[in-house]
């Protein structure tokens, strides 16, 4: 069985490095990054795929019938 040398676990770590980014870079070089949306549209959204407010529930259990 071979030895392994430190110089060759750091050239072999080091190589994953640099292989890892640029395949990272390649992915994400299509990618736009998160558009500036307002937080209107990101509660619109939210409902739309059906998040429910905390406020509604705490009226729904006090004996409301509010339901949106």
């Amino acid at each position: 069985m071979k030895r392994f040398h430190i110089r060759s676990i750091i050239l072999g770590i080091g190589i994953g490095f640099i292989f890892t980014s640029l395949i990272s870079l390649i992915y994400f070089a299509g990618k736009e990054p998160a558009k500036n949306i307002s937080d209107e549209e990101i509660i619109k959204r939210a409902e739309e795929l059906g998040m429910v407010k905390r406020s509604s529930i705490f009226e729904n259990i006090d004996g409301s019938d509010d339901t949106k």
